[in-house]
């Protein structure tokens, strides 16, 4: 308000919820770590990761069926671009990651199949 004060004008705050809060169910999470674990080796998983407020529509998605959601890290310090942060103009991935996300998703899936 002060600063738009100055120059004549006045300030206000609108506020818009555009997602929900996406918390991943512990059951579909431990599935998930199993499955990755199994398909990479448990030194490539990290459950432990900081958390942070960013916006996101899956947990739309969960409101309708259970889900989790995943990181796939496509960060490799030998290729250029891919560790720097996503939606900027240099930002670049990894593409043989998506050999390893394709198969994570093809043994959850297995996985699920399996089970019943």
């Amino acid at each position: 308000h002060s600063i738009a004060g100055i120059y004549g004008a006045s300030a206000g705050i609108e506020w818009e919820d555009f997602a929900s809060v996406l918390v991943n169910p512990d059951e579909a999470c431990d599935e998930a770590i199993a499955v990755v674990k199994e398909t990479v080796g448990s030194e490539n998983v990290v459950t432990n990761r900081k958390i942070f407020l960013s916006g996101d529509d899956f947990c739309e998605y969960q409101k309708e069926i259970e889900g989790v959601y995943v990181y796939l890290g496509t960060g490799n310090p030998d290729k250029k671009g891919t560790e720097n942060p996503y939606h900027t103009f240099d930002f670049d991935i990894d593409e043989d990651v998506l050999e390893i996300g394709a198969a994570i998703y093809a043994n959850y899936a297995k996985w699920w199949l399996d089970r019943e």
